[in-house]
């Protein structure tokens, strides 16, 4: 039963209303407008269908709609959700409506006789097929190694790469602190030597271990109590993290890596007093 149950408890958790990918969709960007535009093309076409739909065909798209109003990772699913229903109201009466408006409409009959009619181009066909191949070909040739010439440091701006090479290259071990965005890239590149604080499982560490970890990363009201009870040994995070610089300046953290994206720290303590002095800022 408790299966059966999960998929509802992932979406009550009250943690992850704190992930971005969880939060109602804003419509301020042309993805979320689209799949705006596909919620009414889906009324639309439920309205104009001749034959009136049944409870499945409203309960599984009204649920889904829903799911995708409440987070906005859930829109891909809904989207992928609604296409059939929509093609199979369309296919109940309203596309054959359409098609005869169409070809009543000027503007259909102008299409039809200026532009639909066509003709095939013959050895024309041929040649300019070739011709738009190598020029596609060239221009990928030419625009490959532009495009990836920076791919290093567009990975790093994402993913602490350069921040984990240096944890492995210095032996630095002990009790990871890390950000959640984090989580996933560490566990594929220092497991099982080493064990993430957190990762985008939000749902698998439960709502109290992730408000923990919010006043933590939020440095709110308390943090420092509950980040001595975890017993954190070093800290891999965003340069520009509130923690990173509060960690700093208490002194009891010293920071031994740090780029224009990431920082690692270590605690000031004999263990790592050999990287401290070797790498320590």
């Amino acid at each position: 039963l408790s299966h059966w149950l999960y998929p509802f408890q992932v979406v009550g958790l009250e943690s992850t209303r704190q992930i971005s990918e969880w939060q109602s969709p804003s419509f301020q960007d042309w993805g979320t407008r689209a799949y705006l535009m596909l919620v009414l093309a889906f009324l639309i076409s439920y309205t104009y269908s001749v034959r009136k739909p049944d409870f499945t065909e409203l309960i599984i798209p009204i649920f889904l709609m829903t799911l995708g109003f409440t987070a906005i990772r859930h829109v891909p699913l809904t989207a992928i959700t609604l296409i059939p229903f929509i093609a199979l109201a369309l296919s109940r009466g309203s596309v054959t409506q359409l098609s005869a408006l169409w070809h009543r409409m000027e503007l259909g009959q102008f299409y039809k006789k200026w532009i639909g009619g066509g003709k095939q181009l013959g050895k024309g066909e041929y040649w300019l097929n070739w011709l738009l191949l190598l020029t596609i070909s060239i221009g990928l040739s030419v625009y490959y190694p532009i495009y990836h010439a920076d791919d290093e440091d567009k990975a790093n701006a994402s993913l602490p790469v350069k921040a984990a090479e240096f944890i492995v290259s210095s032996g630095i071990s002990g009790n990871m602190f890390n950000s959640y965005g984090f989580g996933g890239y560490l566990i594929y590149r220092l497991y099982p030597t080493q064990r993430v604080f957190i990762d985008g499982r939000a749902d698998m560490y439960g709502d109290d271990f992730f408000k923990d970890y919010i006043k933590i990363i939020g440095v709110k009201s308390g943090w420092e109590k509950t980040f001595a009870k975890y017993q954190i040994d070093y800290v891999i995070t965003e340069r520009n993290e509130p923690l990173r610089q509060l960690l700093q300046a208490r002194g009891d953290f010293r920071l031994v890596y740090d780029d224009k994206y990431n920082s690692v720290l270590v605690l000031n303590a004999p263990r790592y007093t050999n990287i401290i002095a070797k790498y320590g800022q």
